[in-house]
C-alpha cells in the first residue's frame, strides 16, 4: 500500500531540505560555491542594503590659512533590493507512489529525486546569473550589477549622485589593449597579456575595496591558457593553490586567487566576446531568507492528469552589491568558441 501524501513531505521536510545548502553549492560552481560560502540571511520580503559610493574627489590638502568649504557630499546610503523566490519542482510519478510502501522506499526514491532537483536548481540558477541581459523582476545578474556597470542598481542611479562614476563596477576593455587572439594573450610583453590584464583589474578594483575578499573568475579556456603560461614561463607572479573551504583549485595573482568556472562560457556567441569578472565577495552577497531556504511551498498535492503529486522547493532571497565599485570585468576578450 502506497505511503499517504503526509509521510513523503514529512520524509522531506526532516531528512533532505535541510541539507540541501551544504549540498547545492559543488565545487564545480565554483561562483555559486563561493556565493553560498559567504550567504548572509535576512527576515522579511525586502532587502536592505547598506551601499557605499565614495568618492575619492573630496578629499584635499588644506593649509594654515586655506579657507575650507563644506561640501555636500553623501558618503553611504541605503538601498533596497526585493527578494524574489527561485522554484524547482519535485514530481513523484504513478510507478513511483505505487512503490512507495515503507519509509525506506520513500528514502530510496526521494535520494533520486533530490539529485535531480538540485542539479537542476543549479543548472537553472547558474544559467539565469550568466546571461547578459537585465534581469527583470526576479534575482538580479551579475549583467545588472557588473557589465551594465553605469546602469541603476539597488534603486540608485549613478547620475543623481555627486560623483556618478563612485556607483560604476570597474571594466577593461580586452579588445581594445589588443586581446583578440590567442597569441597577444600569451605575448608577455604587451599589455594584451592575459596575466597583466588580470593584474591590472585587480590593481583597478582594489582602489575602491579590499582585495583579500576578492576572487577571479575565468572560463576553461583562459584557465588552461594560464595554466600552459605557468609552466612554459615559470612565473613566480603566478601560482597554483587551493581554496581552503572549498577545496578548488586557484592560481594565485597579485594575492587574489583566480577560480575557473566553465559556465562563464554559456552566452559566449563568438570568439571575441569573452569575458572575465573579479567578485569582491566582501560586497557582492548571495542573500537568503533563513526561513524560507530550500522549503517546500505549500504541499504534495495532485498533479494535473492526477496520476502524479508535485510540491515546489523555494530558496527565498537575491544578491545585493554594497559597494559596486570593489568589482569589474574584462570584456571583449577572446576566447575559443565552443571550447569546453
Amino acid at each position: 500500500m502506497t505511503l499517504p501524501a503526509t509521510s513523503i513531505n514529512t520524509v522531506l521536510r526532516q531528512d533532505y531540505l535541510p541539507a540541501m545548502p551544504n549540498l547545492w553549492a559543488k565545487k564545480d560552481y565554483a561562483m555559486l560555491a563561493k556565493f553560498f560560502q559567504n550567504m548572509e540571511g535576512f527576515e522579511s520580503n525586502r532587502i536592505k542594503v547598506d551601499v557605499d559610493y565614495r568618492s575619492l574627489s573630496v578629499a584635499t590638502h588644506v593649509g594654515n590659512t586655506d579657507n575650507v568649504t563644506a561640501q555636500e557630499i553623501e558618503w553611504a546610503t541605503q538601498g533596497e533590493q526585493i527578494a524574489y523566490l527561485f522554484l524547482d519542482t519535485i514530481r513523484f510519478n504513478h510507478t513511483e507512489l505505487l512503490n512507495m510502501n515503507t519509509k525506506a522506499d520513500v528514502r530510496r526514491i526521494m535520494s533520486r529525486k533530490m539529485d535531480n532537483v538540485l542539479q537542476g536548481m543549479r543548472e537553472n540558477f547558474v544559467t539565469h546569473e550568466v546571461t547578459r541581459s537585465a534581469s527583470s523582476s526576479q534575482w538580479i545578474r551579475l549583467y545588472d550589477m557588473i557589465d551594465n556597470y553605469t546602469g541603476a542598481l539597488h534603486g540608485i542611479t549613478p547620475s543623481d549622485l555627486p560623483t556618478a562614476a563612485s556607483w560604476y563596477a570597474q571594466q577593461i576593455n580586452a579588445g581594445a589593449l589588443g586581446g583578440t587572439t590567442r597569441a597577444a594573450l600569451m605575448n608577455e610583453g604587451e599589455k594584451s597579456y592575459l596575466p597583466s590584464m588580470i593584474r591590472r583589474l585587480i590593481s583597478k578594483c582594489s582602489r575602491f575595496g579590499d582585495k583579500s575578499d576578492s576572487v577571479v573568475y575565468v572560463q576553461s579556456y583562459h584557465w588552461d591558457l594560464l595554466q600552459d603560461i605557468i609552466d612554459s614561463k615559470k612565473l613566480g607572479s603566478l601560482t597554483r593553490d587551493k581554496d581552503a573551504y572549498l577545496g578548488i583549485d586557484t592560481i594565485m595573482c597579485s594575492g587574489v586567487p583566480i577560480m575557473e568556472d566553465p559556465w562563464l562560457s554559456l552566452t559566449q556567441t563568438t570568439a571575441n566576446d569573452c569575458q572575465i569578472y573579479l567578485i569582491n565577495h566582501k560586497h557582492i552577497k548571495m542573500r537568503a531568507n533563513r526561513k524560507a531556504m530550500f522549503t517546500m511551498v505549500g504541499e504534495m498535492i495532485p498533479a494535473q492528469n492526477n496520476t502524479a503529486k508535485v510540491s515546489q522547493i523555494g530558496l527565498y532571497g537575491n544578491f545585493t552589491d554594497e559597494k559596486r565599485s570593489s568589482s569589474g570585468f574584462l570584456h571583449t576578450l577572446y576566447g575559443e568558441l565552443s571550447y569546453n
